[in-house]
This record gives C-alpha cells, sequence and structure tokens, in this order.
C-alpha cells in the first residue's frame, strides 16, 4: 500500500514563503502581484482545488495546488489526453512524478498529492503564475522545485524538476514519471483501447487509442540518459511519461 512506503525525513530548514498580500491562512499574492502564492504544512490542504489553467488556443493543461493535472489537446472534452475527475473532495490525477532515495528506499511526490502526507511532512510552496506553477518542497539534504508550463505555441508540455543536493554527500535518486492515459472523450472503459509504444530509431514514446485513431500522442525525445527514466507498460495500458529532469548539483545522479 502506498501508506506502508517509507516516507523522507523532513528537511530541518522548510522553503521559505515570501511576503505576502492579501493573505488568508491559506496563501495570498506576491508584492509584485504576478503569482498567487499557495502555502500548505503538513497535512493541510486548500478548501477546494486551487488550479492554474496553462493553454494555448489548440493545447492545455489545469493543475491543482494539490498537484492533480488534466491536459487535453483540441478539444478540452472530446481529447482528453488523461482523465478529469472533476471531484473538487477528493481531487485525483491521472498524471504524478515521483521520487525514490536509492540509498533509504523513501519515496516521495514531486507534487503535495497523490502521495499520502503526514503532518511531520514540512511544507509545500506552490507558485501559481500566468503561464507556469511550481512546487517548491524540502527533505533532508535536498530541495526540489516541479516547473510545469505550457508551450505558447506548439502542443507541448513541459515538466522540468530541479533537484538541490544540499547534504554535503552524493545522493543517489531515482525519478518516475505516471501517466493514465484517457485520448479521448469521457467514456467508459475508454483505457482498454489505449495502446503504448516505443520508436526505437528515436527513442521518442507514442500512445494511442485504437478506439479514436484520430489522436495519436508523441512524448518528446529523449537522450540516453533520460530513456532509462521511461517504461512502457503495453500489458495494462499505462505508461510512464517522458520527462526533463535537471539538478544543480553534480552530486544528484538519477537511475531509471
Amino acid at each position: 500500500p502506498a501508506a506502508a512506503l517509507a516516507a523522507p525525513l523532513p528537511a530541518q530548514e522548510p522553503v521559505p514563503v515570501p511576503p505576502l498580500v492579501m493573505e488568508n491562512g491559506s496563501g495570498g499574492f506576491t508584492a509584485d502581484g504576478r503569482e498567487y502564492i499557495v502555502v500548505l504544512e503538513g497535512e493541510r490542504d486548500t478548501p477546494l482545488p486551487w488550479s492554474n489553467v496553462l493553454a494555448n488556443p489548440g493545447f492545455g493543461t489545469i493543475v491543482s495546488s494539490a498537484g492533480s493535472a488534466f491536459t487535453w489537446a483540441g478539444n478540452s472534452r472530446e481529447n482528453r489526453l488523461t482523465p478529469f475527475a472533476n471531484d473538487p473532495l477528493t481531487d485525483p490525477t491521472g498524471e504524478a512524478i515521483f521520487l525514490r532515495d536509492e540509498e533509504t528506499r523513501a519515496v516521495w511526490g514531486a507534487t503535495p498529492s497523490p502521495r499520502p502526507r503526514r503532518a511531520d511532512g514540512g511544507r509545500w510552496v506552490i507558485r501559481h503564475a500566468a503561464g507556469v506553477t511550481r512546487y517548491q518542497h524540502a527533505t533532508a539534504g535536498l530541495v526540489q522545485e516541479l516547473a510545469i508550463f505550457v508551450s505558447p505555441e506548439d502542443p507541448v508540455k513541459v515538466a522540468m524538476l530541479t533537484l538541490t543536493n544540499s547534504s554535503g554527500q552524493p545522493r543517489r535518486v531515482s525519478a518516475f514519471g505516471y501517466v493514465e492515459w484517457c485520448l479521448g472523450p469521457p467514456r467508459s472503459g475508454e483505457q482498454r483501447f489505449v495502446v503504448t509504444d516505443v520508436d526505437h530509431p528515436t527513442g521518442a514514446v507514442l500512445a494511442r487509442n485504437t478506439y479514436n485513431a484520430e489522436v495519436v500522442v508523441p512524448l518528446p525525445d529523449m537522450d540516453r540518459n533520460q530513456k532509462t527514466m521511461v517504461a512502457n507498460l503495453v500489458s495494462t495500458g499505462l505508461d510512464q511519461s517522458a520527462m526533463r529532469v535537471s539538478s544543480t548539483m553534480p552530486g544528484v545522479s538519477y537511475l531509471g
């Protein structure tokens, strides 16, 4: 069970919160008004999902402060790439990025959900802005930031994860992407028709809905190291998404 997985130790110093304007107990605007900051301490959550729409005319995604995400192409109802639950209570997600410390085997997320949070789990700072949402968090010896944004013109969603090793020791961390594909309208059982495949000459991972042949989703090209983060789970109709992961210190390594 997810709750049985070991959690990382909390950081001695949580990620800082900038000065806020019109603060309401859960968040507020930055002084320049360009960002809305949500602060989640321990198990605390917002009363309802506080979300950001990141989109261009033909492609987009909605992300909430808890980390749930829904992505579409062309038409947000008929061409759902991932499911949209429209559930303001549980705020489930079909997209997630997970991290694992290869030394301690602790597992946690790049966003506050879907991993269960604990009262001593530390602080999350979520920064909603025009065109980008950033999730900031710290665990013992490691500071992380996940930036989610959409290309202004192309049908491309980028999840850029940055890890900063503050422990003074080499760290071995794995990053895993998860996607529950939909690739069509909200029909019951639609996932049964989703097939994933790898284009070996380019390393691209493809997903298609054989019942909705007009939708084919190519994932970004990856270099040799990034390919180790992709697992093709054709038997379940699910696929770990390709993502770009960068580190600000050479003492952090990534394993597939």
